[in-house]
């Protein structure tokens, strides 16, 4: 009785292709070039603290004035949650700022500080960028006011 022929081949090698395939248009086209292509991602990440506004020492009577649509991170140096919903910036020259966040968002939530991503031109701007605080919480700021001692 014949019985079929039956060759066994170990399974690597019916997997690995032999030299002669093994130029595929994609060994063609990378073949022994380096990499032409590098790509870097980086991204930084500001903090700003609260506690600053406890150490100074606060006038009686203020009042507010338009601050402008952008504030230099640099400048601040600490944040507090203010009980008319909104941010109070205490910057390094010892002014005061408030920053009202867009509809929605607590001041609250900013009780740790806040963090944002930096920007190109190192300002927090109105309408543009985002503090985000550590529960979470994803504001805009939608005005800046300078708060002025008057006098008594």
């Amino acid at each position: 009785m014949n019985s079929p022929l039956l060759l066994v081949a170990p399974i690597a090698a019916l997997l690995m292709p032999s030299a002669a395939h093994r130029d595929t248009a994609l060994d063609q086209a990378i073949g022994d070039q380096p990499a032409r292509q590098v790509r870097i991602e980086q991204r930084v990440i500001i903090r700003i603290a609260p506690g600053a506004a406890q150490q100074r020492a606060m006038p009686r009577r203020l009042t507010q004035q338009p601050a402008g649509d952008c504030v230099p991170v640099a400048a601040i140096s600490g944040v507090e949650p203010t009980r008319d919903n909104r941010l109070l910036l205490v910057m390094r020259d010892r002014s005061l700022l408030t920053a009202e966040l867009s509809d929605g968002c607590a001041a609250d939530h900013y009780y740790a500080g806040f963090y944002m991503e930096r920007s190109n031109d190192g300002q927090i701007c109105v309408r543009r960028d985002h503090l985000h605080a550590r529960d979470g919480s994803d504001c805009r700021v939608t005005s800046f006011h300078q708060l002025v001692s008057v006098a008594d």
